[in-house]
């Protein structure tokens, strides 16, 4: 399951609500990579964008050369006031 199809079946899974409008927000990702351990990254994305997380995630793992990985759960788990994209 790709992480837009995850936030299309269980949306947004908001740990913390937002006191103020910010201009990034902070999302872990729970998930098993290609030898099946659990693992877990952390994603700072333009809030709510599923295809700026999709993209990010892709990215990471391309970087650590997972060619294969099962999304478990994501969670916001923080907002950043300040942020460069």
């Amino acid at each position: 399951m790709t992480t837009i199809q995850y936030i299309k079946k269980n949306g947004w899974q908001v740990e913390c609500e937002p006191e103020l409008l910010c201009g990034a927000m902070s999302v872990t990702i729970g998930f098993i990579n290609e030898k099946g351990r659990d693992d877990e990254t952390q994603l700072d994305i333009l809030p709510y964008d599923e295809r700026d997380l999709a993209a990010c995630f892709l990215s990471f793992a391309k970087k650590m050369g997972f060619l294969k990985i099962q999304l478990l759960i994501y969670i916001l788990s923080r907002w950043l006031k300040a942020w460069k994209h």
